[in-house]
């Protein structure tokens, strides 16, 4: 719990008129310089920082909300608990209020994961995201609010929110004097809390380029800004907002308005920077702790490390191939496999759509030593045509006797999990293997696996097109896989999660500090990160507080919530 109230009075003398992010650098600065020294009322030490914990049985939550979840347990909640933004025509108010706070979230979660900054900053950060972990809460409840709880509970949980919202936007000098966050939104207020949301993310995003030297956000920045003041300028929240805490019924007014305007989520990176190892200095767990990491424990959490511990490799023919199962390259999100290739490493790049397959074509076509494989291969078929493209350029099979590829990644959505069992069992071992997990959140004591759909190659995509938190498999599931020969090399600290492993008697020769086998399940209870909780596929596709998953609730119990979560993504995506 990040408490300020020791402080305020001597703040609000000092600077009388101060009422957000007025001025950007120079308001965040005197801000956080304000937000630095109220924290020093609670905290001594930033080694470690808990934030107030997402778990109902905080001492920090509402007295009437200790045992309750939000999302409530899909395997406890009524029957008749439906969810707004589930719905047609329902709920898109909720669903964009969330998006919009979700974009703020990922900035900030960059700031506070990967800047060096000073102490002063990091708690300013710190502020802010309390401040919208409270609103994820009261969002959530707000959406859950058909049938879900029983009505004094629930009008208790929203009041509570409302109250905390309003104390923490007051106490860090966001809110003018006389606004109310929820109390007030038949008045309009809904108009203010949007205004203070852009502040926080104007403020937030300038942060990002001074701090972090990059201009991650500007591809979508301006669009969603001129679209948020329209939102927020012409509809307010007022209504709609307040429809959704209970109190009255607008959604068909704006219900297709609000579908029509698009908040999708910032996962934008200057192209040049894509390839450049990341390392955060800093974890936000799933459970509210900042860890503060170490040098030697960062790269566990580097997005492309393999990149940093081939760099200095002599490995060459067929030992140094990469094998590129779903092999798209888009701006934003080029993976480790594609940019190893890019560097000079050969590599058989599989990707089933045409369109896709071509721009590989022109953007290798310089490159004899790269295979462009355009097939929608199943599981049982797609070793063989690895091979054989290998066969085509080497005039030799690779032998099953030393590790092959050197680095295979997969991620086709469809099946991931049998692609890699599939290549297994041909009789070859990696010797770096990376795989994106969807169902990152899943402890790795459970395995969750949506098997392969044979579509027909003309119907491939639509196996991608339905619910995607119904596509994929669990680190469990990749571990049970792999088996006790292969440690964790890296899981990346930001969304999607790919986690790359290594066999782990290269990694000892080499002396790479890696992640035993035996080690990865109470590395993962450390490693989660709250970011799960902002992805936007979980939060739209998963009826599942995601923090139950680290409480002390048995696995049979989180096992059974989660099976019945996956029944309802799977009701859905039909």
């Amino acid at each position: 719990m990040l408490s300020t109230r020791c402080c305020s009075h001597a703040w609000y003398a000092s600077n009388p008129g101060f009422t957000g992010f007025t001025g950007f650098t120079s308001a965040f600065s005197a801000w956080a310089t304000w937000a630095a020294w109220a924290l020093v009322c609670q905290w001594g030490s930033l080694n470690v920082v808990v934030l107030a914990s997402d778990s109902p049985d905080s001492p920090d939550s509402p007295r009437i909300s200790r045992g309750v979840w939000c999302p409530p347990l899909p395997s406890t909640r009524p029957a008749n608990c439906s969810r707004q933004s589930s719905q047609v025509g329902q709920g898109t108010a909720v669903r964009s209020l969330y998006d919009e706070v979700a974009e703020t979230m990922a900035p900030l979660s960059d700031l506070l994961e990967l800047g060096e900054v000073e102490d002063h900053m990091l708690n300013a950060y710190l502020g802010l995201t309390e401040f919208l972990q409270n609103m994820q809460h009261l969002i959530c409840f707000m959406d859950f609010k058909d049938n879900c709880y029983e009505n004094s509970e629930y009008m208790e949980v929203v009041q509570y929110f409302c109250h905390h919202l309003d104390n923490i936007c007051h106490d860090l000098g966001l809110c003018k004097p006389e606004m109310n966050i929820c109390g007030s939104l038949l008045l309009d207020a809904g108009v203010d809390l949007g205004r203070v949301i852009q502040q926080i993310r104007a403020g937030v995003l300038e942060q990002v380029q001074m701090h972090l030297g990059r201009n991650r956000y500007s591809m979508v920045q301006l669009f969603e800004d001129q679209t948020s003041q329209f939102l927020w300028a012409s509809l307010g929240i007022s209504g709609y907002l307040w429809a959704s805490l209970g109190f009255g019924d607008l959604w068909g007014i704006f219900g297709v308005l609000l579908n029509d305007v698009p908040l999708s989520a910032s996962k934008f990176i200057d192209r040049k920077n894509e390839c450049l190892p990341r390392s955060p200095v800093r974890i936000l767990g799933l459970n509210g702790s900042l860890q503060i990491l170490s040098q030697e424990e960062r790269p566990l959490f580097t997005r492309h490390r393999i990149l940093e511990t081939m760099s200095s490799s002599n490995l060459s023919g067929l030992q140094s191939y990469v094998v590129n199962l779903g092999a798209s390259e888009m701006a934003g999100c080029l993976d480790s496999a594609s940019c190893l290739i890019q560097r000079g490493w050969s590599g058989i790049m599989l990707e089933c759509n045409y369109q896709h397959s071509q721009n590989l074509r022109e953007t290798y076509a310089h490159r004899k030593d790269v295979q462009i494989i355009n097939q929608c291969l199943a599981p049982e078929s797609w070793v063989s045509a690895a091979i054989s493209a290998v066969w085509n350029f080497e005039r030799v099979l690779p032998p099953t006797s030393s590790p092959f590829p050197m680095f295979l990644k997969i991620d086709v959505d469809n099946g991931d999990c049998d692609f890699l069992k599939a290549w297994l069992s041909a009789g070859y071992r990696p010797l770096f293997v990376e795989m994106e997990l969807i169902h990152a959140f899943v402890p790795p004591e459970i395995q969750v696996n949506f098997p392969y759909i044979d579509v027909g190659q003309a119907d491939f995509n639509k196996a991608r097109a339905s619910d995607v938190m119904s596509k994929g498999c669990s680190l469990g599931q990749v571990l049970s896989i792999l088996g006790d020969g292969y440690s964790l090399l890296s899981w990346s600290y930001d969304k999607d999660i790919n986690a790359q492993f290594v066999l782990d008697t290269w990694a000892k020769e080499h002396k790479i500090f890696v992640v035993p086998h035996s080690e990865i399940s109470s590395f993962w209870h450390r490693a989660v990160s709250f970011r799960e909780v902002w992805d936007d596929h979980n939060w739209h596709g998963m009826d599942l507080p995601l923090n139950f998953l680290l409480s002390d609730s048995s696995l049979a119990e989180k096992q059974t919530a989660l099976n019945v979560a996956y029944e309802i993504v799977l009701q859905r995506s039909q």
